[in-house]
């Protein structure tokens, strides 16, 4: 094998297409198309992530993780299909007031599998 047959970020720049579900889990025609874990957007909204936790906590500041998580994991939203703008301000919005949604992207990201269909 090749160090290139490793390679995956090409793939996560891509994005791969979930489909949304309503709050009752009826699917939907409504998607979003998100990044993987190995996108170059991921991984630097991960290391803002870790630099103000460290920063929050060098400066005695309080710092929500939980929100905090919620915009990291926005900012892996390349697109979607809403009428809504995609932005990271409404990205942000949607997963705090829809979680499982947050829920449902979380596990996506991780899903190296389907960056590679």
């Amino acid at each position: 094998m090749r160090a290139a047959d490793f390679h995956s970020k090409s793939k996560h720049e891509e994005g791969t297409k979930v489909l949304l579900k309503k709050p009752d889990g009826t699917l939907t025609e409504e998607f979003v198309v998100l990044l993987g874990r190995d996108s170059e957007a991921f991984r630097r909204a991960q290391a803002k992530y870790r630099d103000n936790s460290v920063q929050a906590q060098a400066d005695d500041k309080t710092f929500d993780s939980y929100v905090e998580g919620v915009k990291l994991t926005a900012s892996a939203i390349k697109s979607w299909s809403l009428e809504d703008e995609c932005n990271e301000k409404n990205a942000t919005e949607l997963l705090l007031n829809a979680p499982y949604i947050l829920d449902q992207l979380d596990a996506a990201l991780y899903d190296n599998k389907r960056f590679f269909n």
